[in-house]
């Protein structure tokens, strides 16, 4: 507004030109002319009026004057849904106060917000209104703002215009993500849907995305999605330490809803694969043949363990026992058993690749073995089996014990023996030996002649050997003339379990010795009825286990026989 100041009135009967001004009015009168001419403008300016006039006078008077930028405001076209927000300045170009008592919007979808009214301005200051058009449905909208104020020709207007135009609606499918428990060094994907619902096009500006570990994939913004039209999202989640995830999804559109948020959430757990053994060996192998070792893989972390692949870098080693992918549950372990069965000779090393979800992953296993050509070997236990003497009409046994000392499996296929006397207790035939492995054949001898008789124990094998031939030897002794003498004989009984007793008599204080029970004696008890009369015998005494070995020899006792 403009302040116009009222002129002093002029005294009657006194011209004012430039040609007479020798009556002027006194210098007293004019001051007071001045002084309510002012009084009378303050009075108004304060009481709102825009003009200011004295008394009596005609022409109107300005107080504050308001310029208003911009006088009219465009939003164009914005999509049904969106909002766009416009800057109205209002400002003081006058001298004195501007006050601002109202600010009032009409309109569809217009409105507006500023500070605090009323408001006053002074000289050359100024305040926002922030103008904003959110329309709700495809049209052409007009409006206005209204301002009053105390400036000349208040209220004043200010006019607004846009268009509603009808966008696409974008939805997500789900709206929220819950990996649960996902462990440490392995990862766990979802997919997200999104799908224009809405009748016009929708264009994704931006994907973004929060929160440690996540990736987002599937598509490339800008991109634009037709009315009806989907596209998928893939969201990836590897944690790399133990924690709590809670981050969010945001698409970015011109869709009604401008800004589509997925929120997201997982823990991190950690999981830990153990193998035992670390390392296999299988030592000296035959090619052509096979060994196998055991593999234990036990889950000893918190959360699951989820085995992909079991994978041997060695050829001729296969692993097997458990159904790929497999998932070990915390506390929880599988067992697989690798095998080796070389083709060729040689010496390998190699390992094992375990590969899991685990931190580490992949667990290694280290192997090696030796394969050499095969070859089949049976070792007895003796050369030769002496029965020393024994009385006719009684028998004395002997075993034999064969160990399979090759690297591939022994087959004996056939046992047999032969000479006069000689019985073989146990056969053996069609037995398979592994390496270390072992058989025992056990051979009676009962002389029905007296003197000195041999015999042959044949073992037939795959062996590349010729037949093992074990001699045997024993001398029947006639029975010799006895008269109602028998020599009883106890010992303290063992204190380990035994299956029994085995009684040996020498008629030398040095040997030979001869068995007398073929079989052993239950009781710690014996009752020898084959003695001569006159003769001095020498007695001791072994236990027998169940696994027919025998204990050391107990002391050494003598008996006389009385000559009649």
């Amino acid at each position: 507004m403009r302040v116009v100041m009222t002129r002093v009135p002029i005294r009657k009967g006194v011209r004012v030109n430039d040609a007479i001004r020798s009556q002027r009015p006194a210098l007293e009168s004019i001051l007071r002319a001045i002084s309510g001419a002012v009084a009378l403008l303050v009075i108004l300016v304060t009481s709102g009026c825009a003009g200011v006039a004295s008394k009596g006078t005609t022409s109107g008077v300005t107080g504050a004057t308001i310029e208003i930028s911009p006088s009219s405001v465009s939003f164009g076209n914005l999509a049904v849904g969106q909002s766009a927000t416009k800057t109205v300045t209002l400002t003081n170009t006058g001298i004195d106060m501007l006050t601002v008592s109202g600010i009032s919007v009409a309109g569809t979808g217009f409105t507006a917000s500023g500070p605090h009214l009323p408001i006053s301005l002074g000289a050359g200051q100024s305040a926002s209104i922030s103008a904003v058009f959110k329309p709700s449905a495809g049209n052409a909208d007009s409006g206005t703002i209204k301002i009053t104020s105390n400036a000349d020709g208040s209220p004043s207007l200010v006019a607004l215009s846009g268009s509603g135009a009808t966008a696409g609606a974008l939805t997500a499918t789900p709206d929220s993500i819950a990996f649960g428990s996902v462990a440490v060094g392995s990862e766990a994907t979802q997919t997200v849907q999104l799908a224009n619902t809405g009748s016009e096009a929708a264009t994704i500006s931006k994907v973004a995305f929060s929160g440690t570990g996540v990736s987002v994939s599937g598509m490339t913004a800008p991109m634009k999605l037709a009315s009806g039209e989907t596209t998928k999202l893939t969201v990836t989640y590897k944690p790399t330490s133990a924690g709590t995830l809670t981050g969010n999804l945001s698409i970015i559109s011109n869709a009604t809803d401008p800004s589509v948020v997925v929120g997201i959430h997982a823990t991190a757990t950690l999981s830990t694969l153990a193998a035992t053994p670390a390392s296999i060996g299988f030592g000296n192998v035959a090619v052509g043949s096979d060994t196998t070792q055991t593999i234990r893989l036990e889950n000893i972390g918190t959360s699951e363990v989820k085995i992909s692949s079991i994978t041997p870098s060695v050829s001729g080693v296969v692993v097997s026992g458990v159904t790929l992918p497999v998932g070990l549950a915390p506390g929880t372990s599988a067992t697989v058993t690798a095998a080796y069965k070389p083709t060729g000779a040689g010496s390998i090393s190699g390992k094992i690749t375990v590969t899991s979800n685990a931190v580490g992953s992949p667990t290694i296993i280290d192997l090696s073995a030796t394969a050499a050509a095969a070859k089949v070997q049976l070792t007895p236990s003796a050369r030769s089996l002496s029965f020393g003497d024994v009385t006719l009409g009684s028998s004395r046994t002997n075993q034999l014990t064969v160990t399979s000392t090759g690297n591939t499996k022994a087959i004996i296929s056939n046992v047999t023996i032969s000479g006069s006397g000689f019985v073989l207790g146990t056969s053996a035939a069609g037995v398979d030996l592994d390496p270390t492995q072992s058989t025992t054949y056990t051979v009676d001898f009962d002389p029905r002649a007296a003197g000195s008789l041999t015999g042959t124990l044949t073992i037939t094998s795959n062996a590349a050997d010729l037949p093992i031939k074990i001699g045997l030897y024993g001398t029947g002794v006639a029975a010799a003339v006895t008269g109602e003498h028998k020599v009883a004989l106890t010992w303290e009984p063992s204190r380990s379990t035994v299956k029994g007793y085995f009684v040996y008599r020498s008629s030398k204080p040095s040997g030979p010795y001869a068995q007398l029970n073929s079989s052993p004696e239950a009781n710690p008890s014996y009752s020898d009825g084959t003695v001569s009369n006159g003769q001095v015998y020498y007695y001791y005494v072994t236990a027998v286990d169940s696994s027919n070995i025998q204990s050391a020899d107990s002391n050494e006792v003598s008996v006389t026989i009385p000559s009649n």
